[in-house]
Order: structure tokens, then sequence, then C-alpha cells
């Protein structure tokens, strides 16, 4: 039931998407990171050379999410600029720099 009702509040969000909005929706749900390249990189930071399918899984969704809200701070940072285009690397770092500011008050 619970599945049923997810459905169908996400099938009424995304009626009243503009364009533009449902264009990066789109883009949001084929994105992804190769599981491989994840596992690589979490081999090389833990250092551990087994490393379960599960936490490659939830690594690449945790990361799909941080890259989600870094990309929709870096918007913001840009319109806050007046600026238009594809982002810089400075609204990123800026981006980035907001993120960690709000994530550290809130420890």
């Amino acid at each position: 039931m619970e599945r049923s009702d997810e459905l169908s509040k996400l099938q009424l969000l995304v009626s009243h998407f503009s364009e533009e909005q449902l264009d990066r929706f789109e883009y949001y749900k084929r994105s992804g990171f190769s599981r491989g390249s994840m596992k690589k990189v979490i081999t090389n930071v833990t250092g551990c050379q087994k490393v379960p399918p599960n936490v490659v899984i939830a690594v690449c969704g945790a990361a799909k999410v941080y890259m989600s809200e870094l990309i929709e701070e870096a918007l913001d940072v840009q319109d806050q600029l007046n600026k238009t285009g594809p982002l810089h690397p400075e609204e990123i770092r800026e981006a980035e720099r907001r993120i960690n500011e709000k994530t550290n008050h809130n420890l």
C-alpha cells in the first residue's frame, strides 16, 4: 500500500514539473556511478580487497545524492551571481563550502 501511495505522489509531482524540471529529473533517474569504479575507490580508501556488493550499491546511492545536492546548491550560487550557462568551478567550490558549513553546524 505504501509503495502505491509513494508512486501516486511522485506522479502528481512530476505532472506539475516544467519542461526544464522534467528534463533534469529524467537525467537524474538515468544517472549513476559505475559500480566497478566505485568498488575501486572504496578499495583504495578502506584498504579492504573484498567489498560486498550491497556496500558498493549503498555508496553509489549516497554519492548520487551528494552530487545532486552539490549541483542544486551550485545552481543556486550561479543564480545569486546572476550568471547563466554551464556551472563553473568557482560556483561548485562555493556550493561545497556552503554544504560543509550547513553540515558542520548540524553536528
